[in-house]
């Protein structure tokens, strides 16, 4: 039997949590490193941008699965 997940069923209270935890590092790391607010922002959007990634892609490997 093949079990289609939708995707937003991948977006588990964990996950956020583990994105929020990188997003909120990245922006720490900004602010200690002094950066300018325009490179800050930048950084935290492709640090949300490869946290999606990653999550799509776990997505994709596993949304087709069929158990037999």
């Amino acid at each position: 039997m093949c079990v289609v997940r939708p995707a937003y069923t991948f977006l588990t209270l964990d996950v956020i949590e583990a994105m929020c935890s990188c997003l909120i590092a990245e922006a720490e790391d900004g602010e200690q490193s002094r950066r300018s607010a325009a490179d800050q922002e930048l950084r935290i959007i492709n640090e949300f941008g490869r946290c999606l990634t990653q999550v799509i892609d776990s997505a994709s490997r596993t949304r087709g699965t069929c158990h037999l």
